[in-house]
């Protein structure tokens, strides 16, 4: 007798979790509000394991690297969330692409 495990044993595995309401995730949202010098945004916390989740680590960096200092005017900038788990572990968000006003 042979076993073969399913092509698309991933996918169920997240649509079985989605059914629980559990969510792997870390999310950034596409609602951001920028100014001349500023970028607000949110993101959505992963909800399994969040109770673990110690901090969060923002990584802002433009086409030429990452940004340490002040925003500038009409610029691009690409931002990532890490969350930080208290075991050390960590989960990165996807990267979005936000624009500065002029």
């Amino acid at each position: 007798m042979e076993f073969a495990l399913p092509e698309d044993i991933e996918r169920m595995r997240h649509s079985k979790k989605r059914d629980l309401g559990l969510s792997e995730r870390l999310e950034l949202l596409d609602e951001a509000s920028c100014t001349v010098n500023s970028i607000e945004l949110s993101w959505r916390p992963p909800t399994k394991n969040a109770d673990r989740i110690e901090r969060y680590k923002l990584m802002i960096a433009t086409s030429t690297g990452v940004v340490k200092d002040a925003y500038q005017p009409n610029t691009e900038y690409i931002l990532c969330v890490k969350a930080i788990y208290d075991d050390g572990s960590f989960l990165w968000s996807e990267s979005k692409a936000y624009m500065t006003k002029m």
